[in-house]
């Protein structure tokens, strides 16, 4: 309590709060590095120039996760984060731009 009669600690507490929010947020942004990691393929950026390469064009009417070229471990994470629309969503998307 301040000499006023005022309490200091909770303008401070949701400062913290504000930053631990703003961390959360930026590390749950992912990269295409990240993703090919995440999905098991190789990740550096002549292995993703690659295999989108030799997997595009992606037929309009198939959805990404279900491409012919997923194994069944890929195809159920990718189906997940895009119907979620979870924190993978956003690179997911740009993958499908890739290939499109």
């Amino acid at each position: 309590m301040t000499f006023d009669g005022t309490v200091a600690f909770p303008a401070y507490r949701m400062e913290v709060c504000i930053s631990n929010k703003e961390f959360a947020m930026n590390a749950n942004q992912h990269t295409m590095s990240n993703l090919f990691a995440q999905l098991g393929l190789p990740a550096d950026q002549a292995a993703i120039d690659s295999f989108i390469a030799a997997h595009r064009p992606l037929d309009s009417d198939i959805a990404l996760y279900r491409a012919p070229f997923w194994s069944a471990a890929q195809r159920a994470f990718l189906k997940e984060e895009i119907i979620e629309d979870a924190d993978w969503a956003g690179v997911i998307d740009e993958l499908n731009g890739r290939l499109s």
